[in-house]
């Protein structure tokens, strides 16, 4: 019958890991084509899309602008102040020779 060190002993044997180091280096040095991040398409997208002139939703405001001056500049009769009745009838009153009314 076998010692409990004898058993031990028999055993034993001496750790290798040199394989789980091989297999481990060549998963660290594989390039994984299906991993590997490559952003060069979207930029080019991207950039291809900010120069791109678009001519469907371009603001263009010149008609408003133009209707906005002509109707700055437009002289409305309705809104006008005329003061020169006014002005006349108030020179009458002044010029009258009958000052106590005044």
């Amino acid at each position: 019958m076998l010692t409990a060190l004898q058993n031990f002993k028999h055993l034993s044997t001496a750790y290798d890991d040199s394989e789980l180091k091989q297999r481990l280096t060549a998963l660290e040095n594989c390039q994984h084509l299906h991993t590997v991040y490559d952003d060069s398409d979207i930029k080019q997208r991207l950039t291809a899309l900010e120069n791109r002139q678009d001519r469907d939703t371009v603001y263009d405001d010149s008609d408003i602008k133009q209707r906005l001056t002509a109707l700055e500049n437009r002289q409305d009769q309705e809104t006008v102040y005329e003061d020169s009745e006014l002005k006349q009838r108030l020179t009458v009153l002044e010029n009258r020779k009958d000052q106590k009314t005044i």
